[in-house]
């Protein structure tokens, strides 16, 4: 369920995590055994648009030209990402036309995005939803559909606390160091939704 961004158990998750004094997330913690305190969150955008078909020798004139838009669309959203910040937006994935002698009537193209902050999510989907009033053509629309997949997970001063201890332990009792990381490197976990509502600390 996890790898699909836990739509089965996430509310669960976030439920029961209320009531908790810890929550632990044994993801593995790579090579050095980090223990994470934050994560990005991880979304992704949905863009659609509609033109019209035509003949492309004959008359592409008559048509609307949807990878034209697309193109357009995806241009102006480039300044939209601000790393400085931890809010990434990465076109990944798109499709248009189906064959070569003929204006497309059809694009789409699908982003994947990341944030440390979930005021950061929201603050992008209004500005996409902004950006795609500015059409290239009248005659197109334009569709933009914001999925959040994951919530960010922000260090808290309880899962720092956590984390003190464990280093204590890993130091006294186990002689091996332990390192622990605050910031998030780019990773989402569903241990995000547990951390949503969370009285207690949440440590991955």
């Amino acid at each position: 369920d996890e790898e699909i961004s836990s739509p089965g158990s996430r509310k669960l998750i976030t439920a029961l995590a209320q009531d908790q004094d810890a929550v632990f997330s044994f993801e593995s913690g790579g090579l050095e055994g980090t223990l994470h305190l934050a994560t990005s969150g991880i979304g992704a955008v949905y863009l659609n648009v509609e033109g019209k078909a035509s003949h492309a020798g004959a008359r592409p004139e008559y048509g609307v030209n949807a990878l034209y838009e697309l193109s357009h669309q995806l241009l102006q959203m480039k300044g939209l990402s601000l790393p400085e910040r931890g809010l990434k937006l990465n076109w990944t994935v798109s499709h248009a036309g189906s064959n070569r002698n003929v204006i497309p009537a059809h694009a789409e193209a699908q982003a994947d995005v990341r944030a440390l902050r979930v005021q950061d999510f929201e603050a992008l989907q209004q500005a996409v939803q902004e950006k795609i009033q500015n059409k290239l053509f009248d005659g197109s629309k334009v569709n933009a559909v914001f999925e959040l997949r994951r919530p960010p997970m922000e260090a808290s001063d309880a899962a720092r606390k956590i984390a003190a201890q464990a280093q204590n332990i890993y130091h006294n009792e186990l002689d091996l160091p332990l390192r622990v990381n605050d910031v998030a490197l780019g990773g989402g976990t569903d241990a995000a939704f547990a951390a949503l509502h969370s009285r207690g600390g949440v440590v991955e």
